[in-house]
């Protein structure tokens, strides 16, 4: 998973994933990162995602925004795998809508750490620069 690294929403969003994820299903870098300098241009991808705060890129397919964030959500237990189906309910154009609306406050709802907590090993292997 790609994320805004100096986004405080996105590092939360990290945070949580990182504690409730198997490790074999999500690994995390930053948009921004050496990992995604080397890795987007492999799969095609420019790296231009002012509104594309989370991107996934599992074996050959590539999620973005919400429907990146929702298919997190449903690799997580229950009851987050739950709120990720149920997100998918809604009509696609209401999600997006969702997601632009937080990816374009994201800044603003939660400010990044100024030191961020040390994680434990098993995190630290799934971090990527």
């Amino acid at each position: 998973m790609f994320y805004d690294g100096e986004c405080g929403l996105c590092q939360g969003l990290v945070r949580f994933a990182l504690k409730r994820s198997r490790p074999e299903d999500l690994a995390f870098a930053p948009l921004g990162g050496e990992t995604a300098q080397k890795v987007f241009p492999q799969v095609g991808l420019a790296a231009d995602f002012e509104e594309e705060a989370v991107l996934w890129l599992p074996e050959e397919t590539i999620f973005r925004g919400e429907a990146a964030a929702r298919a997190i959500f449903r690799l997580l237990p229950q009851p987050w795998s739950g709120l990720g189906r149920m997100i998918g309910w809604l009509p696609q154009g209401v999600r997006r809508w969702g997601y632009r609306v937080i990816a374009r406050w994201r800044r603003r709802i939660a400010k990044p750490r100024a030191a961020c907590p040390v994680p434990e090993k098993a995190q630290r292997d799934r971090l990527y620069p």
